[in-house]
């Protein structure tokens, strides 16, 4: 059985996992703008891409088995929405996958196809990719944020970890929600410098975090202090 020291550090390298995976489950050529064309071009960067997201999503699961029964105690409530958020995020992140599998079936078959009159398949691939991004960058995001802020409310209420940590991530979970909100309402697109400038403190947190939880682990004695009545 896992020691609370060594579930700290597989929650930590799990958390990094995460964010390499997230950054490798990126498609270019997906996400260009001749995605059409370009998708069927390159099937190994896609499929690689879809296999990253998957295990990104598995990666969810696991941190959020990790961390509940760890959380649990501080704030039943606030540990179920975390698990919960946690989970729908990860079948968000699978939703997503199916997608971009799906646009690249369908830039197969349109190069197969070479239509002379491609509407068709461009109105087609516009919905499917614009499900897509809203799916992965907006609503799994502000599902993910909102199971993060409750992760870290209770990291406060336990003094398991530094309360800047907890600070920070709740300011980079709120960032990134509101870019995902701007997103929605097409203020701004994907993949911009503005919204990558947003989602910045919530990777930064993210790191940090991961690396508390590597070299330093959670502070039980923290908590103890916490919750003893002053004498």
């Amino acid at each position: 059985m896992l020691t609370l020291r060594n579930k700290s550090r597989l929650i930590g390298i799990l958390i990094i996992a995460a964010m390499v995976a997230g950054v490798l489950s990126v498609a270019p050529s997906v996400d260009s703008a001749a995605y059409l064309v370009e998708a069927a071009k390159n099937q190994t960067q896609v499929m690689n891409a879809a296999l990253f997201q998957f295990a990104m999503a598995l990666i969810y699961f696991a941190i959020a088995i990790l961390l509940y029964p760890i959380v649990k105690p501080f704030g039943e409530n606030l540990a179920r929405s975390f698990f919960g958020l946690k989970v729908t995020a990860m079948i968000l992140v699978i939703i997503s996958t199916v997608f971009l599998v799906s646009l690249f079936e369908l830039s197969v078959e349109f190069a197969r196809l070479s239509p002379q009159d491609p509407l068709a398949f461009e109105a087609f691939g516009k919905v499917l990719k614009t499900t897509r991004d809203q799916v992965n960058h907006v609503f799994m995001i502000l599902v993910l944020c909102i199971g993060n802020i409750a992760l870290f409310a209770l990291f406060i209420k336990s003094k398991m970890i530094p309360i800047w940590i907890c600070v920070f991530g709740i300011i980079g979970a709120v960032l990134s929600s509101v870019a995902s909100i701007l997103v929605l309402f097409r203020v701004f697109d994907i993949i911009t410098t503005e919204y990558l400038l947003m989602n910045a403190p919530t990777a930064l947190a993210d790191l940090a975090l991961s690396l508390w939880l590597i070299f330093k682990g959670l502070d039980v004695e923290g908590t103890n202090r916490g919750n003893r009545v002053p004498g």
